[in-house]
């Protein structure tokens, strides 16, 4: 029967690869078809971006088609302003470059010999030899064509066909085809979008149909405000970095400070590696074209200093709770779109990666992309000290269940952690889950928690049990799970000075019987965790009070509340109190030691414990 239980709980092999395939299909028609989902996936993003410009236009005034064509021309011209910055900065450094030929070679030398130890030959490899053979070869490459004739030989003459000039421009052309079609279809989709937006919502919405209308618009609400702030913090993050870099290389006299701003502004669109890449431009420049040292150190500060405020300050208080990917999340999407879409890709790569978190929290079939990428792992405290503690990790558990009685209170630490883990280890050992002794790893680890457990944040702590006070017993109904539910309610009544003792689960009715009428108690609580227990709970019920008429008895069924019909039954095999929680449970023990008066709680529909 075990081995049973355990075949139907392996994934079976047909599933696994229809999912594979299922995701081979998808990351093959997403590589395939990327000509055309660029565009469309920039169109959007960048429609996420401008909507509020043009919303707010519209509500200041401004004819909806001329808030669009305003907030795009504006945008079009900054984008094209910046471009040419950065092409005629361009232009500028490949024409002076070459003329700092003996400076560049003089750097390079004066960076070998600091880097080359005096402890190693010169044939020994080291970093320094390495920077020394780079010189060697820039020396090489650089000398003039006369001597290298008259040494090496003649000078080899290159005859340049008339068409080769064309067919090179065609060459150009061709490589520039891709991306001028990629920015303008995108710019033709940003204004369609912009120009049908609410129709474009509409439509979106319609096709979920009434009966998830609340859901599609949450979605999308969550979605468009997720991504906008995203996009206009990562913006003015980005330029604001971008201009203190060229200020701050300004003030260094680092030439083509604008170009390296600029450049700086838009690698760190790239996650984790633009920001290196950005900062490593300009001291590699400063290194080979300064005069000393003082310039180049003094760029490597700068870069250190704007990357620590921008990580430490800029970020947190601009973005706040983020986009809702968490970190690993963030690396891996990038790693998955740049390999798919290249450096569109990675720059992408984070917006449509919180789509499909967005998505995966109110679309239960994608559900699962907002459990593995969401920045908030969805887990729920008793599946995690579960699992701990079937992986024999004793000291995790113990911290996650301390910290929830720190956060919260005894009582509600025991609600929420102990007892659905409790309700899981039952129901994997009826199904031939685990094995006994594992199960009993897990419940003396349970108790030795309770045991060892901290003040609650109210500073609650165990008062002293007084003989005189009222004496009630406890039995646990069946199971171990019963008896360490049992515990539970144990270490709670301990904060009330409650005379509660609990009865072995090995004693026969007739002991049970006998140690009641000999110690007199005010009543018997019987603790039984589902699945399964409820008819030995009636049964005990029944047979103790033909014996004892008298005897008050509270049944503590934790879990899921029950129905009338069961609750009915157990009144009338005896029960005089019914709890379905512990604080419930607790509050009938306490009245039957007139600590407080007895009160019985309407009928729950909903589960007061999430049963895993």
């Amino acid at each position: 029967m075990a081995a049973k239980a355990r075949e139907v709980c392996l994934p079976r092999p047909v599933t696994f690869l229809a999912g594979l395939t299922s995701f081979l299909l998808v990351a093959g028609l997403l590589f395939w078809a990327q000509a055309i989902l660029i565009p469309i996936a920039l169109a959007i993003l960048l429609t996420f971006l401008l909507s509020p410009l043009v919303i707010r236009l519209q509500r200041a005034g401004v004819p909806k088609v001329l808030a669009v064509l305003l907030v795009v021309g504006a945008s079009l011209a900054a984008v094209g302003g910046v471009g040419w910055l950065i092409a005629a900065q361009m232009i500028r450094l490949t024409e002076e470059l070459p003329q700092r030929t003996d400076q560049i070679v003089t750097n390079v030398g004066r960076l070998a010999e600091s880097l080359q130890g005096e402890e190693k030959g010169e044939g020994e490899p080291s970093l320094g030899n390495l920077v020394f053979q780079i010189q060697k070869r820039i020396q090489e490459e650089m000398a003039p064509e006369e001597e290298v004739g008259g040494l090496f030989g003649p000078i080899p003459v290159r005859v340049q066909q008339e068409d080769e000039g064309i067919s090179t421009v065609g060459g150009y052309l061709a490589m520039a085809a891709e991306p001028i079609g990629t920015v303008g279809l995108s710019l033709v989709l940003v204004l369609f979008m912009l120009f049908k937006r609410e129709d474009l919502r509409n439509r979106i919405v319609t096709l979920s149909g009434r009966a998830n209308l609340a859901v599609t618009t949450k979605a999308l609400d969550e979605a468009g405000q997720r991504i906008a702030r995203y996009l206009l913090m990562q913006f003015v993050i980005n330029v604001t970095y971008g201009l203190a870099v060229a200020v701050g290389l300004l003030a260094l006299r680092v030439e083509y400070a604008a170009l390296w701003g600029v450049t700086a502004a838009v690698l760190r669109y790239i996650p984790y590696l633009g920001p290196w890449i950005a900062g490593t431009l300009p001291l590699i420049y400063s290194l080979l074209t300064s005069q000393g040292w003082g310039q180049p150190l003094g760029v490597l500060a700068l870069i250190i200093v704007l990357e620590l405020l921008s990580n430490n300050v800029m970020e947190p208080l601009l973005y706040g709770r983020g986009v809702g990917v968490s970190e690993v999340a963030v690396i891996l999407s990038a790693v998955f779109w740049g390999w798919l879409w290249g450096p569109i890709g990675l720059v992408l790569a984070t917006p449509l990666t919180a789509c499909l978190v967005v998505a995966g929290r109110y679309v239960p079939a994608m559900s699962i992309f907002n459990r593995i990428l969401g920045d908030v792992a969805e887990v729920e405290p008793h599946f995690v000290y579960y699992q701990r503690l079937l992986a024999r990790d004793e000291e995790e558990a113990e911290q996650l269940f301390d910290d929830r009685v720190l956060e919260t209170s005894l009582i509600d630490a025991c609600t929420e952690v102990i007892i659905p883990a409790l309700e899981s280890v039952k129901r994997d050992r009826m199904r031939g889950l685990i094995e006994p002794e594992q199960e009993k790893y897990i419940l003396e680890s349970v108790e030795e928690h309770l045991e060892e457990t901290p003040l609650s944040p109210d500073g609650e702590a165990a008062e002293p049990v007084k003989e005189t006070s009222p004496l009630v017993l406890g039995y646990a109904v069946r199971d171990p799970e019963d008896e360490a539910a049992m515990a539970v309610l144990k270490q709670i009544l301990s904060r009330d000075a409650c005379r509660f003792e609990v009865l072995s689960r090995d004693m026969l009715l007739s002991e049970i019987v006998a140690e009641i009428r000999e110690r007199k108690p005010t009543g018997l609580c019987l603790i039984g965790l589902p699945p399964g227990g409820l008819t030995h709970a009636r049964s005990l019920c029944k047979r103790v009070k033909v014996l004892l008429p008298d005897l008050k008895i509270v049944v503590g069924r934790w879990g899921r509340p029950l129905s009338e019909k069961y609750r009915t039954a157990l009144r009338d095999q005896g029960a005089s109190y019914i709890g379905h929680t512990p604080t419930e449970t607790r509050e009938h023990v306490r009245s039957l030691t007139r600590l407080r008066p007895a009160a019985e709680r309407p009928i729950v529909t909903e589960p007061l414990v999430n049963s895993a």
